[in-house]
């Protein structure tokens, strides 16, 4: 998908998994290299994860997700 990405427009990610997953080194190596073309990372937040385990890795709340994209388009957060 990102290469096909028309890079003049904003881009955002909001990547969400177990928190052993988000530890991973491919994963730091995935988020550098997507911000690196452009794109804006939206960070995951520590909350119970649909595995049962609490920790970093949970999509953000609603309200946070809107106000990125918001911020994003220049509408103000």
């Amino acid at each position: 998908m990102l290469r096909a990405w028309d890079w003049d427009k904003p881009l955002l990610l909001a990547p969400a998994m177990n928190t052993a997953m988000w530890a991973h080194p491919a994963a730091a190596a995935h988020v550098a290299a997507v911000s690196s073309f452009g794109a804006s990372v939206i960070d995951p937040v520590v909350k119970a994860l649909a595995c049962g385990d609490v920790g970093v890795g949970g999509l953000p709340p609603p309200a946070a997700l809107a106000g990125a994209v918001r911020g994003a388009l220049g509408l103000g957060r």
